[in-house]
């Protein structure tokens, strides 16, 4: 199987050649095209050249072409962006445009063509997917709603939006949804499929009362907006512990859920697949930076074996940090080859 026919199969329910593998590669993609991520999530050639190499090095079955996956749309909206061409961090958001001055009309709707880095990104998409997008699933990123108000407002500021003034909440997450959306779009017609990040949406920042009341009908919103557009396979991420959301997070007809490998595991699977939906089941990335490849083969191993046989599910990880060694995460594919 190709690794877009292994994911093909899990959708569908079937079980593949071997359980499939699609670690978080983001920033240690830079590494393989000896840039620092800042460098490389400014440049389309770059950050396509990077994912595409960290593709024929490490064969994970689903490509996410981004870096600092949740400042494009915000920082097409006004937000200031560190980049850090002297170090390997990643580049962070250091203002919110909304924080103080609360007026969305002061905002300029962006032009996914020209706005920020948003043509970067949509031009990389289009570069993967042109030369491997046959063979390997390639996902393209947006922002969830509720994760871009808190980039411009602040999570203190959104949460008293939500509850102390319900009307300009809704504003405000209308207007996200709009510009995602239209983002999303383009990023589809460069030949991707959806990933949403939603990772301020966890808990202990958010109860399930407020998940429930102020965000999951956004979610359900986005994700219906995807599917319209043509796309079959949404995935949709929050940060945590998904499985305090469970119920909720299903009902937003997502494709695809993530979830760390804990206690809740086998609950988790059993529920999302009687809804068939693809659970990636991510190992603890921390273990990839901190030890060494022999160390890391004995964990591994132990979780393949008590995920191999199981339908709807992927083998992820945490997001694997640009210091990762490459070893460290190539041992794990060669365990499933």
């Amino acid at each position: 199987m190709t690794p877009k026919q292994r994911i093909e199969s899990i959708f569908k329910g079937e079980l593949p050649d071997h359980l499939s593998f699609a670690p978080s590669i983001y920033e240690h993609c830079a590494k393989f095209v000896g840039k620092t991520p800042s460098e490389a999530a400014r440049d389309s050639e770059l950050l396509a050249e990077a994912q595409i190499k960290s593709y024929f090095y490490y064969k994970h079955d689903i490509v996410t072409v981004g870096i600092d996956i949740y400042n494009i749309e915000a920082e097409a909206l006004g937000c200031k962006i560190k980049f850090h061409l002297d170090s390997t961090s990643v580049p962070g958001i250091i203002s919110h445009p909304l924080s103080e001055d609360r007026n969305i009309d002061k905002l300029k709707i962006p032009d996914p063509e020209s706005s920020g880095r948003m043509p970067i990104i949509i031009e990389a998409v289009d570069k993967v997917c042109q030369s491997i997008g046959k063979e390997v699933s390639v996902n393209a990123p947006v922002s969830g709603p509720f994760s871009l108000a808190v980039e411009l407002r602040t999570i203190q500021n959104l949460i008293i939006d939500a509850i102390e003034d319900p009307k300009y909440y809704e504003e405000l997450m209308q207007f996200n949804l709009k510009i995602i959306s239209d983002y999303a779009q383009h990023l589809i017609s460069a030949g991707s499929d959806i990933i949403i990040f939603e990772s301020w949406a966890t808990t202990p920042i958010v109860s399930k009362p407020f998940f429930s009341k102020y965000i999951l009908p956004y979610e359900i919103q986005l994700i219906d907006k995807v599917r319209s557009m043509g796309v079959e396979k949404v995935a949709f991420i929050i940060g945590g512990d998904t499985y305090a959301f469970l119920d909720m997070i299903l009902e937003t007809n997502a494709s695809l859920i993530i979830t760390p490998y804990n206690a809740h595991l086998y609950e988790l699977l059993e529920k999302a697949r009687k809804d068939k939906v693809v659970v990636r089941v991510n190992m603890d990335s921390r273990k990839f930076s901190r030890e060494t490849a022999k160390e890391i083969i004995p964990y591994a191993r132990k979780i393949i074996g008590e995920l191999k046989d199981k339908p709807y599910l992927i083998l992820g990880s945490g997001v694997v940090t640009y210091e990762t060694p490459p070893e460290n995460i190539l041992c794990i594919s060669k365990l499933l080859n």
